[in-house]
């Protein structure tokens, strides 16, 4: 599934191009409509842009996103929209041209030009991500994982990567990327990248791995005392809402009504279960108290998240 990217710089640098979730690799942007129309008359048709994590992701996130959009349009009949349709692209760079170009309406990922509301995906309204270690291996503080190995998730996460990462950054931490069996000097930590952070913990290939932090609670309750926390990072949304910046006030107050009152409707409680399991929109509060935090981490990985 896709993955939100943490960007704030880019509310401030994109409000320059972003950070949720966090990015994609790929300059070729696969859309898929949710009706017939291949040219969509833009003042008719309601689009939603969401980034997947690769292109093998694609039509599986796309058709997630479909119901949504198609609900969300079948509510905006009275403002003229008579069809949606889901861009996704696998590029972060890519989805704030379209931003900035008016050619989507919403992008559901993390803070760009104007946030609007708060999807509580799988329940969580934020999230955190863990560092942890093997409660059998002497690791014990961070400082502990100098000269040795550390596991990312995967270097288009949030949880896994980029939020982890600019912590460390931030606390004067030397991270360097290996591969996997690499000798790491004394003063730096060594990172690679795998899905199975459990695993090559366990081998005793790293001495620590990343997790975002309710499934290490869920994890640890299955093990208990099987892992230790090293350190645990800041919360920042769950995912975010997005609207493009020359949106019709009107129109982005209908939205917004739509959107807070899903969970309220039958049919939009339907369309929540549908997109990951998501409870819930909620209204985002002011974005100094939004991304308290969030702007002192960016400057850290701004540039690796903007090329990408």
């Amino acid at each position: 599934m896709k993955k939100i990217i943490f960007g704030l710089g880019i509310i401030i640098t994109l409000l320059t191009v972003l950070i949720v979730s966090w990015i994609r690799v790929d300059t070729k942007p696969a859309e898929v409509a949710t009706s017939q129309v291949a040219e969509p008359d833009r003042s008719k048709t309601f689009i939603i842009g969401i980034a997947s994590e690769s292109n093998d992701l694609v039509a599986e996130d796309t058709k997630e996103y479909e119901t949504l959009a198609n609900y969300i349009s079948s509510k905006l009949v009275s403002k003229g929209i008579t069809a949606s349709k889901v861009i996704n692209l696998v590029s972060i760079s890519g989805m704030a041209q379209l931003m900035r170009q008016g050619r989507i309406d919403i992008l559901i990922d993390s803070p760009f030009p104007q946030p609007i509301a708060i999807r509580w995906k799988n329940g969580y309204e934020k999230y955190n991500s863990v560092i942890y270690a093997n409660a059998s291996s002497g690791i014990k503080t961070l400082n502990d994982l100098k000269g040795k190995m550390l596991v990312f998730e995967d270097p288009y996460s949030t949880s896994g990567y980029f939020l982890p990462k600019s912590e460390l950054l931030d606390k004067k931490y030397k991270l360097v990327e290996k591969t996997r069996g690499q000798i790491v000097g004394k003063d730096e930590i060594g990172y690679y990248f795998s899905f199975d952070g459990y695993g090559e913990v366990d081998k005793g290939n790293a001495a620590a791995a990343v997790e975002i932090g309710y499934k290490f609670d869920e994890n640890l309750a299955l093990h208990p005392g099987a892992y230790i926390v090293l350190f645990k990072t800041i919360d920042v949304y769950r995912h975010v809402v997005l609207a493009r910046s020359d949106m019709d006030p009107t129109l982005k107050s209908e939205l917004m009504s739509i959107l807070l009152d899903m969970n309220k409707d039958p049919k939009g409680i339907k369309v929540l279960a549908d997109i990951s399991q998501t409870s819930k929109f909620s209204i985002l509060p002011n974005m100094d108290v939004a991304f308290n935090g969030i702007r002192e981490l960016t400057k850290y990985i701004e540039q690796e998240i903007v090329a990408r």
